[in-house]
């Protein structure tokens, strides 16, 4: 398989602004709307405040349907007519969509490809800089346990005389608060603080002395 670049930028710019979608401005108007204004205004009016008693109640009952079905009515005519509306717009969209389904395959493919090789260049970085921390940790007889990896080391951008000076410079601090004087203060804690306390001092290799409080 070849490894030239199917979208060239300068095909795909031609390809995108050419047209895809023509567009007629569509034709809507109520038919008859002042017959239509004319009518549901006089229905309104006759049937607006009606008082409801046990003589008109049934007739009343039967006047409400009849509202309701007008009311019905002129709403289904309006779902109809945007359904008619819409129809031609929705067809072409089903057409588009085809088109974009087609490139989402490939899109997937090399977008989890390229992720996957941006993991590996990223663990390979990472087992370089161990190794780079070590020989240095040794170099300045330093526990390389002490240095940690700035995660932003990992990228790309980032070159290995960076890392190796940003390294360089931990390991100055290291040294320098190591020649510090000790200071020594006595912390009280309950059993539960106690073991997340000494995981932290282990994890970053400093020294300390407990004592169980009587």
């Amino acid at each position: 398989m070849s490894n030239e670049i199917a979208t060239k930028s300068d095909e795909i710019e031609a390809l995108l602004s050419s047209s895809l979608i023509q567009f007629e401005a569509p034709y809507v108007k109520i038919v008859n709307l002042d017959r239509w204004q004319a009518k549901i205004a006089n229905i309104a009016k006759k049937t607006t405040n009606r008082v409801v008693t046990a003589d008109n109640k049934t007739e009343l009952t039967k006047e409400l349907a009849q509202l309701r079905k007008i009311k019905n009515g002129l709403n289904q005519k309006r779902i109809n007519a945007q359904k008619d509306y819409n129809r031609p717009f929705i067809e072409e969209k089903l057409k588009i969509d085809q088109l974009i389904k087609q490139l989402e395959e490939p899109i997937n493919q090399i977008s989890s490809a390229v992720d996957e090789l941006y993991q590996h260049d990223r663990t390979v970085k990472r087992t370089m800089i161990e190794a780079l921390i070590k020989e240095l940790a040794i170099t300045y007889d330093v526990n390389p346990k002490q240095i940690t990896i700035d995660e932003k080391w990992l990228n790309k951008s980032t070159s290995q005389i960076e890392i190796e000076r940003a390294i360089v410079e931990g390991i100055k601090l290291i040294k320098k608060r190591a020649k510090q004087p000790q200071q020594s203060f006595l912390l009280t804690v309950n059993v539960t603080d106690a073991k997340k306390l000494r995981k932290f001092l282990d994890d970053n290799q400093i020294e300390y002395k407990a004592e169980v409080a009587h």
